[in-house]
């Protein structure tokens, strides 16, 4: 019986959870040391007390009440239930409560075992992780950018948004399943593996000036994005078409004012030249008639 003992003590302090031992009346028999830490208590103040009481009645919670004395006299036990409350001494917290009723009639009255699980931090990066995901859903659906979301081991498409059927021509069904190269981007990405390697290492890798042939048939000109997205790979598709044009006829105009300059610092030698033999020709006409 003793090493019984010695092992429900080792269990009952080192679980991570706050454990809470109370009688048929809630008063509190026993608290493991998860307890005393997380809710900044001491077992002077704890056992022996009616559990509504603790920290000056901060434990006096509805949820708590409901559980205790609507819904587990009703049920031997009960699993995830999620009470939310403001401790004056510890601020905020999103607690998870499992209850179950313990009796044997080696033990004597029945027992409630209340294992109280913190999950306020947890509850906070979902709320987090919520809210990026909705960011780029957003963003996903808005973007002008095409964009298409590809599995890593060989580069298939699993989702893309709806520019990728405005600029390419290629719908969702005909997209998912699909490699880039099969919906008419020309960058060679076969060693897609060395790419992902790459992309793990950088985190974002860019093509720039890549041809990209629509379903039409047609040509556009794009600059190309692969982001890392953990499990999947992101690939931003940018049509700069009319910035490619732009810089052609950019080009065209400086070439042609280059060859203007060059024509009129041309012209103007031979102006100059022309000017000098008429100077020399006055001055031969002047020497004759003197």
């Amino acid at each position: 019986m003793l090493i019984h003992q010695e092992y429900f003590e080792d269990f009952f302090n080192t679980a991570r959870e706050s454990i809470l031992v109370l009688d048929e009346n809630l008063i509190i028999l026993l608290a493991n040391r998860s307890f005393y830490d997380s809710f900044k208590a001491t077992p002077q103040e704890t056992v022996g007390y009616l559990i509504y009481s603790l920290g000056n009645r901060q434990w006096d919670i509805p949820g708590l009440r409901t559980l205790l004395q609507d819904i587990l006299p009703k049920n031997k036990e009960l699993y995830d239930y999620e009470v939310e409350h403001t401790f004056p001494s510890i601020g905020h917290k999103i607690m998870l409560l499992n209850a179950r009723r313990i009796y044997h009639k080696d033990i004597g009255p029945q027992m409630i075992l209340l294992a109280i699980e913190d999950i306020t931090e947890r509850k906070r990066l979902e709320s987090l992780l919520m809210e990026s995901e909705t960011r780029f859903r957003r963003v996903f659906e808005t973007s002008s950018d095409a964009i298409l979301l590809l599995e890593k081991r060989e580069g298939s498409i699993t989702h893309v948004n709806p520019a990728v059927e405005k600029m390419l021509g290629y719908s969702i069904k005909e997209s998912v399943g699909k490699k880039l190269q099969d919906i008419g981007v020309s960058h060679d990405m076969s060693d897609f593996q060395t790419l992902i390697q790459e992309l793990n290492r950088s985190g974002i890798i860019n093509y720039v000036g890549v041809p990209v042939k629509t379903k039409s048939g047609q040509y556009i000109d794009t600059d190309i994005y692969m982001v890392d997205r953990a499990m999947l790979a992101q690939c931003n598709i940018r049509d700069v078409t009319e910035r490619t044009q732009a810089e052609k006829a950019a080009r065209q105009r400086l070439d042609e004012l280059e060859r203007f300059t060059k024509e009129t610092v041309q012209r103007e030698f031979r102006i100059d030249a022309l000017r000098e033999k008429i100077k020399a020709l006055e001055e031969q006409l002047r020497e004759k008639t003197k």
